[in-house]
């Protein structure tokens, strides 16, 4: 209920202070990808609710969690929700250390306890990490780099643990904001709900994408996650695209579950503003694509996959905002 009322609340304030919040959007590029970051959590209420955000907008997001509180805080469940929704993971360290000021031996211990919490509740490890306050050198990227990972910097960090006002935060991110930016925040912060929720309603869904970082791996390994599921684990997957064209959307991605090894999972479409409709299966490979018909709506469209038989269960794979198809 808590989670619910405060939601509603920032949705208020976006709408409230949108004639100030559009001037800080005014354009000096106009349209691009957008790539949201957030560092040091999870947190058991503030995730949750970026999440959300991140759903009313269709929008997708790479997040860095310390390894410690990965571990004490989430379960399996949590993560795998995380990365069927699209969302991507990186490795932020175990406990926030200057990896500068350690050695190579011990800097490699950090980073891979972190990862290996990641691959026990994903089942696979991170192909990205960001040192601790951005704090890097040639050893700390080759000992990255050694365990398969990039690097990942940012180009805005509205500093949310500063308490700036809102309108300060968007005019940070609005001056460093082009095609590709990486914008740093931090889902442990109070501050980052209300700028989160600007941001999302001033730059346009028509202009702007905010996607996860694709050398993070977005939605996970696909194998590996299939090869972490068990008969009584809930269905695992991801939407791949969702593109409009005159007059209809073509919905692909993939999904499975050990109890449908040859596919047969039901693929629950929400387009439109329409109520859930049935739309599909997904095939022996485990890909789905289904077509929504007309009337076409840009907002946001999201996807269930249900299996059918001996379980019952069933996963939400996220929202997403409709992009134009491709032209042949």
């Amino acid at each position: 209920v808590l989670v619910i009322l405060v939601l509603g609340m920032l949705a208020v304030s976006a709408v409230s202070g949108q004639a100030s919040a559009s001037s800080a959007a005014e354009p000096g590029q106009d349209s691009g990808v957008v790539y949201l970051t957030f560092d040091d959590g999870p947190h058991p209420m503030y995730t949750p609710m970026i999440l959300d955000l991140l759903e009313r907008r269709g929008a997708q997001a790479t997040f860095f969690p310390l390894g410690r509180r990965l571990e004490e805080r989430w379960e399996t469940h949590q993560i795998q929700d995380l990365l069927n929704r699209g969302h991507a993971l990186g490795n932020h360290s175990w406990n926030h250390p200057r990896l500068l000021e350690m050695t190579r031996v011990d800097m490699r211990h950090e980073l891979d306890q972190a990862s290996a919490v990641v691959e026990k509740r994903a089942g696979y490890r991170p192909r990205c990490f960001r040192a601790p306050y951005g704090e890097v050198d040639a050893t700390v990227l080759e000992v990255g780099n050694s365990m398969g990972m990039g690097h990942v910097a940012w180009d805005a960090d509205p500093q949310e643990w500063r308490s700036p006002t809102v309108e300060e935060a968007l005019g940070h991110i609005r001056a460093r904001l082009h095609d590709g930016s990486v914008v740093l925040m931090h889902d442990r912060r109070w501050m980052t709900l209300p700028i989160l929720a600007k941001l999302l309603q001033v730059l346009p869904a028509d202009r702007w994408s905010f996607e996860a970082l694709p050398q993070c791996g977005p939605g996970g390994d696909p194998l590996a996650r299939m090869v972490s599921r068990n008969i009584d684990s809930l269905p695992v997957g991801s939407i791949w695209e969702v593109a409009h064209q005159e007059d209809e959307i073509r919905v692909t991605g993939w999904a499975y579950h050990p109890a449908s090894p040859v596919g047969g999972l039901i693929v629950t479409v929400n387009a439109n503003g329409q109520a859930p409709e049935v739309l599909g299966v997904t095939g022996r490979d485990h890909s789905f694509s289904v077509i929504v018909g007309a009337p076409v709506s840009l907002v946001p469209v999201c996807v269930w996959i249900g299996e059918s038989g001996r379980t019952g269960h069933e996963a939400f794979l996220g929202c997403l905002q409709p992009v134009p198809a491709p032209q042949n």
